[in-house]
């Protein structure tokens, strides 16, 4: 999930270490899988990932780890990178006592599709789907038992009053440099949809 969030908002800095790999579809992978993440110096993280690496298999299905600061939740210490094991959600426990082993203790669950609808709820991510794939967002919405319906309906009117206010901001301009009629006819085609590929 977090490669969502990293495409949406940002590249973060990730270094991925893969299990054996699951066959489950990503709505299954939403609904029965999530992660334990623990924050630390960018040398003790990457310590704690190449320990487990050997272990992942079963259990851990998978892991990465940041090698520089990152902010995944509200808990998230400042100036800390993460280490991020995947596992589902039935294997937690014992994914948590193979973790323990390792001397970490102090770590933090999140569902998968926690993650989603925190994802989905945030403001900018709305907007950037809405612009380039509503019908995607309404799907994940779907997946994570969310409407975004009337989301997606705020996203297309901040999209439409903005064009509005773009165009009429363009035709002052035009106005005030003598160009309004030149303007105008090119609206007009526009509108028509002469411009249109």
């Amino acid at each position: 999930m977090e490669s969502l969030i990293n495409t949406v908002v940002g590249v973060e800095p990730w270094i991925e270490m893969e299990g054996k790999g699951n066959s489950l579809t990503f709505e299954n992978q939403m609904r029965y899988m999530g992660k334990w993440i623990t924050y630390g110096t960018a040398e003790y993280i990457e310590k704690k990932a190449k320990e487990l690496e050997p272990k992942l298999g079963d259990i851990l299905d998978s892991l990465k780890y940041s090698y520089k600061p990152v902010n995944l939740t509200d808990r998230t210490p400042p100036n800390s990178c993460a280490l991020v094991v995947y596992c589902s959600n039935f294997a937690r426990k014992d994914a948590r006592r193979i973790l323990e082993s390792h001397n970490i203790e102090d770590v933090e669950w999140v569902s998968n599709i926690c993650s989603l609808k925190n994802l989905i709820k945030k403001p900018g991510v709305q907007l950037l789907m809405t612009a380039t794939n509503p019908e995607r967002l309404l799907e994940l919405g779907d997946v994570a038992g969310l409407d975004m319906t009337s989301d997606v309906e705020k996203c297309n009117n901040f999209f439409a009053n903005y064009k509005e206010a773009m165009i009429n901001g363009m035709r002052k301009y035009a106005k005030e440099h003598g160009m309004l009629d030149e303007f105008e006819k090119e609206m007009k085609k526009v509108e028509a949809g002469e411009y249109e590929e």
